[in-house]
């Protein structure tokens, strides 16, 4: 019999619009990611730093004494009222630790399978920041049968010497401690095993059940730190209102806030207080904030990285008692979006009609829907998000495309799924926002197929997640955004192989412009690499993971589009442990080979990608106000990239002097070693003018040919064709060319290069010469069609 009575219980195209068709298998592009996401943040195992004030560990053996609490109804119970010969069980958990929540069922469960065998059970909330409300929806939540009790000040905590939620006593019939630690070994720091294989607390109970002693009466404790009261330093420098709310407000309360994917809310000192010590471990351990890529490669966007200053305070205001400082001072939170993150959509679709049931604990797999939207015509989206319908328990959704066509059938519950990627969402992970003139493609009669990953806690719940769209204008769609990927489906991983390599590469066989890259492994991924081998033969490393984690599966954004001109190597370096060192690996016995199941392996790199294309004529222009287009960023980036930094100086001011134009000259003479010259030639009215000349040689036959100053007739010139265009104009051939300029200029020169340009509002190219065919690179092509943009009427704007 409980002796406790139970409670009554009162979350690019550029130019032309072309389809990029990136079919893949959908079900593997997914952040698979197990619930260690959330729990990975919060879970550590051991105490935080050295000056830690936590209590020693009670030994074994230790008798508890009678001490007497109040359950959140203001009931009193004592362990004194406990039946003579009864065994106790004392769990300390918490509302808000993922952990806790997950074995709040358990414990609920195990409780019920010991009802009738002599064994008492209660909790006790030790929290600073739990209430007694939040308390009492907890157990309703997950079914506590026994009582639920407040230690206000953490007295009791003190006095077992718990550290942690969820941690759990076992007390024999004398009331001495028998047992500390765990519930089971499901759950580690950045793991979750597919199950448990030791049930440590229920081992215990039986055993001393049967008048046998625990056999391992000790084990370790994976959960979120105790939030005890302390007492403030009143001489800290560093308080939460001076400049600990102003960290949390931009690297934090993002995702810690009501109704967002984090396991607790920061946006007030009484909020953070309690969880001090538990963010400055995971901010010391570089689990929190999420961010996994090595700095030494890429320039991100979303590089979550918190400075080593901000970390420092968060250390000295964690050491000095998490002193709060004038409150009245305390910075405003930031303006969030409340419902979207993206502009209002245009159109919201649901997963389905009715909302699907979630079970409340085991493995379930993920959950497939397809949605017809009714397209009639071919769809442009430039703005996605995935909206969870419950937070609680949705982990990720993706959004495919399935255009019509792919007839194969759904087997079992799931649906085809060989789908084109169209957004996602995972915990930490922003709205899809492409820049101005992006877009991604949805053909008309296309299917949106849903897949959800759910992680139960511990609760049944329901969800009908949905997906929003904003809609561009197809007039104004000038790159058609896609998706690719190197991956390898023929790898063996060997039993107990602790570093073991594949590889997968891909040639580009069309000049791109690379927006973002994601790598995808399972249980078993270690270290992801993306490297580039250029035409040229240079390599660079694109994005290096050296701790790969399954829990976290970020997206690495470039902060501006990186151009890959076309023969372009991509290679992707994956490592997967398969030993017993990997706490996550569902058995290291086994040869892993690719597979959709977490417990098999996947091996791809994925990148969103677009065309880089001669450019339409004001394609590149802005709006005032706007800043600098995408495009306009990456081919900046690429010039400076590969031609050093005075290379977008130079281009930006070559047409503005005869002293200017000679460094022009100069410069790509360096990337052109055969080029003989460069001269820069205006149209007006009638009228041919050569401007500027560059010689790269004393030539005296070139120096005569068409020298500054020059004039002719337009009717006779073919360059005046060429400025007219929007992209370049490659000749290898100059004797076979029509035009009395370019017969001209064959007398000397083999090849030719001409850009449209602008000279003093005036129509004008930029031509380059040589005497040698096939002078001009790739990278140096690329350069000179984008080159343009640097001397268009508006250009300015865009500087």
């Amino acid at each position: 019999m409980e002796p406790f009575s139970t409670p009554k219980c009162h979350v690019p195209l550029l130019g032309k619009r072309r389809r990029l068709r990136t079919t893949m298998s959908f079900a593997p592009f997914c952040f698979r990611i197990a619930l260690g996401c959330l729990l990975c943040s919060v879970f550590s195992n051991g105490v935080w730093g050295e000056e830690s004030r936590h209590p020693e560990p009670l030994p074994i053996g230790t008798k508890i004494e009678n001490f007497k609490l109040s359950d959140y109804q203001g009931k009193q119970f004592s362990l004194s009222e406990v039946p003579q010969g009864n065994i106790v069980v004392v769990s300390f958990l918490g509302t808000e630790c993922p952990l806790a929540k997950i074995y709040g069922k358990r414990l609920s469960d195990l409780a019920q399978k010991f009802q009738n065998k002599s064994v008492s059970f209660f909790a006790i909330d030790a929290n600073l920041q739990d209430s007694v409300d939040e308390m009492a929806e907890f157990a309703v939540t997950h079914g506590l049968g026994f009582p639920f009790l407040k230690d206000h000040n953490n007295v009791i905590a003190d006095a077992f010497g718990a550290i942690r939620t969820p941690e759990f006593f076992l007390l024999n019939e004398e009331f001495k401690l028998v047992y500390r630690g765990r519930f089971d070994d499901q759950f580690g720091v950045g793991y979750q095993r597919p199950e448990e294989t030791h049930q440590d607390l229920e081992q215990a109970i039986e055993e001393v059940l049967s008048g046998k002693e625990v056999s391992k009466p000790i084990t370790e404790v994976m959960g979120c730190f105790i939030g005890r009261v302390r007492e403030a330093d009143k001489n800290s420098e560093i308080t939460y209102a001076s400049h600990i709310a102003a960290i949390f407000n931009k690297r934090c309360v993002n995702c810690h806030r009501e109704g967002e994917v984090a396991p607790f809310s920061m946006i007030s000192y009484d909020e953070v207080a309690g969880w001090g010590e538990t963010i400055a471990e995971v901010i010391r351990d570089q689990r929190m904030p999420p961010w996994h890529a090595n700095p030494e490669f890429g320039s991100f966007i979303n590089d979550a990285r918190m400075p080593e200053q901000e970390k420092e305070m968060v250390y000295h205001w964690v050491e000095a008692g998490m002193p709060a400082g004038n409150l009245e001072e305390t910075p405003e939170l930031p303006e969030f979006t409340e419902g979207w993150r993206i502009p209002e959509p245009d159109a919201v679709y649901y997963m389905s009609e009715k909302p699907f049931k979630v079970k409340a604990e085991g493995e379930l797999k993920y959950q497939y829907f397809a949605v017809d939207p009714g397209f009639t015509e071919d769809k442009y989206v430039r703005a996605a998000e995935c909206r969870p319908g419950n937070r609680a328990v949705v982990h990720h959704i993706i959004v495919g495309v399935k255009p019509p066509g792919l007839d194969k059938k759904p087997k079992s519950a799931h649906v085809d799924v060989d789908s084109e990627f169209l957004a996602a969402t995972a915990p930490g992970s922003p709205a899809t926002l492409l820049p101005n003139g992006m877009a991604k493609l949805v053909p008309a009669g296309s299917q949106l197929v849903f897949q959800l990953h759910y992680t139960p806690n511990g609760s049944v719940q329901m969800d009908r997640s949905s997906v929003g769209l904003v809609f561009a204008d197809p007039k104004e769609v000038r790159h058609i955004v896609g998706t690719d990927k190197v991956a390898n489906h023929r790898f063996e991983i060997p039993p107990h192989d602790g570093n073991h390599r594949v590889e997968a590469k891909k040639r580009l066989h069309q000049d791109v412009l690379m927006l973002s890259m994601f790598p995808h492994m399972h249980l078993r991924g270690k270290a992801f690499r993306m490297e580039a081998r250029y035409p040229d033969g240079t390599e660079e490393v694109l994005l290096d993971i050296p701790n790969y984690d399954f829990n976290w599966q970020n997206g690495y954004a470039f902060h501006k589009p990186r151009f890959f001109p076309k023969g372009t190597l991509i290679r992707g370096i994956a490592h997967f442990d398969n030993s017993e060192n990997n706490p996550a690996n569902p058995d290291p016995n086994s040869k892993v080979t690719w597979g959709d199941q977490t417990w098999e392996e996947m091996m791809i790199g994925y990148w969103d990608y677009t065309h880089a294309e001669p450019l339409e004529e004001g394609a590149l222009i802005q709006e005032e106000g706007e800043g600098l287009n995408s495009i306009y960023q990456a081919t900046v980036a690429a010039i400076r990239g590969r031609w050093g930094e005075g290379a977008v100086e130079m281009l930006q001011t070559g047409l503005d002097s005869p002293r200017n134009f000679r460094k022009l000259g100069e410069g790509l003479q360096h990337q052109i070693p055969n080029l003989d010259r460069v001269c820069l030639t205006s149209f007006d009215g009638d009228e041919v003018k050569v401007e500027y000349t560059y010689f790269s040689k004393a030539n005296a036959k070139q120096r005569r040919l068409a020298p500054a100053g020059t004039t002719m007739p337009q009717k006779a010139s073919k360059l005046a064709d060429f400025s007219e265009k929007t992209g370049l104009t490659l000749i290898n051939q100059l004797s076979e060319e029509p035009g009395q300029d370019l017969k001209h200029m064959s007398s000397v020169y083999q090849s030719s290069l001409h850009v449209p340009v602008h000279f003093k509002g005036k129509p004008a190219t930029l031509n380059l010469w040589s005497q040698k065919e096939n002078a001009f690179p790739e990278m140096v092509k690329f350069a000179l069609t984008h080159i343009s943009i640097f001397w268009k009427p508006d250009a300015k704007k865009m500087r």
